[in-house]
């Protein structure tokens, strides 16, 4: 008998022992709130704490190291964990009403953390890998975030401050970094990144505005700032070394950007309302610089070869400004100051140069060089000025002075 007693004793040590591994606190005050915890593995951590009403928490943790810490204060708030692996860390704050938090992570050592102040807010994580670092930080009603990480040491940052804005990013593949920055009503972010060392701003203030990046490959960079309402920034990046930078200061302005290519890059800058700027570019270490301040610009650019270099500036309204070069080291330069000016040139080949300014009203100037080393400077200065301009071959310079005096 007493040899039994023994061993009934050692077996409950040695399982109570094995339990002591995980370690779950709950907490709970107020009505009919509920929480669901699974903890299989060793050394597992999950804290829960819930003040209100009908508040639901649901951990599963299957693992090694993997701690959870979760807190819900208001009424009808979910959170919902799932992690498995090793040595991964989640964090979720609520305090509101309706709000929804789901964290999923698979791997190892991999970070999120939300913070939900407010009502009817949605965050969402995804995170597969190793090392990979999500935090979302929403401040108002009804705005929805997503971050999706496939791969390693990946950074995402969200931030929404006001009513009813959406984040999505993706990001697979190795040290992407991403962060987007939403302040107002309304706004819509996308940040998709494929590859490694990608780098993506997102910065948002006004209302419904819209910025898109999507970045295929290696040490790509944007930056995206829209401070207005209704602004539409679109960038698209595909191989190396590539930047873009888009700021838009004013409402209804567009902007796009799309690189192929080894070290391109693209500075759009807008200041106004309604104004356009495009840019497309394939080849190597090409360079883009369009500046509109005013309202109804638009300014185009298309390069293609190597070591293109294009600048449009324009002040005014209704300003219109093409350019396209294909070939190598071909320059343009576009100033546009007045209003309703029209600037156009298209150079194929290698070495040309293109300058066109226009000062005034209604100036039109059209220019087009084949070939290598050609020179062409126009300058308009006045009222209802029109060029055209056609050179072929190689070394040819042409000079063109038009005023009103």
């Amino acid at each position: 008998m007493k040899k039994i007693t023994l061993s009934f004793f050692a077996a409950f040590a040695t399982s109570v022992a094995f339990g002591q591994f995980n370690q779950d606190v709950t907490v709970q005050l107020g009505t009919v709130n509920n929480a669901l915890v699974d903890q299989v593995g060793i050394a597992n951590s999950n804290e829960i704490l819930q003040v209100g009403f009908m508040n639901n928490a649901d951990v599963d943790q299957y693992g090694m190291l993997n701690t959870n810490n979760t807190t819900s204060i208001g009424a009808f708030n979910y959170s919902y964990v799932d992690q498995v692996g090793l040595a991964n860390s989640s964090s979720t704050f609520q305090l509101g009403i309706g709000n929804l938090g789901d964290v999923d992570q698979l791997g190892l050592f991999n970070q999120s953390t939300q913070i939900q102040l407010g009502n009817l807010n949605q965050a969402y994580v995804m995170q597969v890998g190793a090392f990979n670092s999500s935090s979302q930080l929403q401040i108002g009603n009804g705005n929805a975030a997503g971050s999706f990480q496939y791969g390693n040491a990946n950074v995402s940052s969200q931030t929404q401050l006001g009513n009813n804005n959406f984040a999505i990013n993706l990001q697979t593949g190795d040290f992407n970094n991403s962060s987007q920055l939403q302040v107002g009503n309304g706004n819509i972010g996308f940040d998709i990144q494929n590859g490694g060392f990608n780098s993506s701003s997102q910065s948002q203030t006004g209302n419904m505005n819209m910025a898109l990046n999507n970045q295929d490959g290696y040490f790509n960079s944007s930056s995206q700032t829209q401070l207005g309402n209704n602004n539409v920034a679109i960038s698209n990046q595909e191989g190396f070394f590539n930047s873009s930078s888009q700021t838009q200061l004013g409402d209804d302005n567009y902007a796009e950007n799309n690189q192929e290519g080894w070290a391109n890059s693209s500075t759009q800058l807008q200041i106004g309302a309604n104004n356009r700027a495009t840019n497309d570019q394939w080849g190597l270490m090409n360079s883009t610089n369009q500046i509109q301040w005013g309202s109804w610009n638009e300014a185009e650019v298309v390069q293609v070869g190597a070591f293109n270099d294009a600048t449009q500036l324009q002040f005014g309204i209704l300003n219109s400004a093409s350019s396209m070069q294909l070939g190598t080291n071909n320059s343009s330069l576009q100033l546009q100051l007045g209003a309703l000016n029209n600037a156009e040139g298209l150079q194929i080949g290698d070495d040309n140069t293109l300058i066109q300014t226009q000062i005034g009203v209604l100036n039109t100037a059209s220019d087009v060089q084949i070939g290598t080393a050609n020179t062409a400077i126009i300058t308009q200065t006045g009222l209802g000025h029109s060029h055209t301009g056609l050179q072929m071959g190689a070394g040819n310079m042409m000079v063109v002075n038009q005023s009103n005096l």
